[in-house]
């Protein structure tokens, strides 16, 4: 995933490659053509999305979908710690900055925080889901963190449905909270998530967040899921 596509995510299949990729493509003695080629995702695309880059640690499978899920509770901070580890290394790799401490110009670090869970399923896992997740991340890199959304409506569960009814179901279902609408003003914000699948809830999020002043917005997941079939 390091040569993975900027703006979506997708693994590297012949578009052109990040700072990172073509590091690991002239270490593997690679120079094809192909890498100037645009990201098969994007082109797939009618309109872009609506954060600005899309990050990911890992392909979404086997072990790493067993950590995902596992790390939704509280019984596995130790699980969750280590996947926000390794989510912080992955964003200073890409973004090429080091960490830096809490008074290292606080005001211009980005604000971190996560897609909401319905409260129902927060209740039965007895946590919050991938707010732990962010707000570790956050800690690692000495970000501010909040809880800056809410839901606005219940919705489906996004595995249950297809492309297109998940683009439906997020759809008007968030909301910036009353208390953090003044901070977003011009400000960077980090969006971390455990998976992108099609990317319809942080799309959604992710205008959310522009249309209440944000100046940018990028997604950072734990892992990219890739499927044989894109409709």
């Amino acid at each position: 995933m390091q040569a993975a596509c900027e703006r979506c995510a997708w693994p590297a299949t012949g578009h052109r490659r990040s700072s990172a990729g073509e590091d690991s493509a002239q270490i593997d003695g690679g120079d094809d053509q192909s890498d100037d080629l645009p990201c098969q995702e994007c082109v797939r695309r009618q309109t872009p999305f609506s954060f600005e880059t899309a990050t990911a640690v890992y392909r979404y499978h086997e072990v790493v979908r067993h950590a995902i899920i596992a790390a939704k509770y509280p019984r596995n901070t130790a699980i969750a710690r280590e996947l926000a580890v390794r989510l912080a290394d992955r964003y200073r790799e890409r973004a090429g900055i080091r960490s830096r401490t809490i008074s290292d110009e606080p005001e211009s670090s980005p604000l971190v925080t996560h897609v909401p869970s319905p409260f129902w399923r927060q209740f039965r896992r007895g946590g919050v889901g991938t707010g732990s997740l962010a707000s570790r991340f956050a800690r690692e890199m000495n970000f501010s963190f909040g809880s800056l959304l809410e839901t606005t409506r219940s919705v489906q569960k996004q595995a249950l449905l297809d492309d297109v009814a998940r683009r439906e179901n997020v759809r008007g279902a968030f909301r910036v909270r009353r208390r953090w609408r003044k901070r977003l003003s011009g400000g960077h914000i980090l969006l971390v998530d455990d998976v992108m699948t099609t990317g319809a809830t942080a799309d959604e999020i992710s205008r959310v967040l522009l249309d209440a002043g944000a100046a940018r917005v990028d997604l950072l997941v734990v892992a990219r899921a890739i499927r044989d079939a894109q409709k």
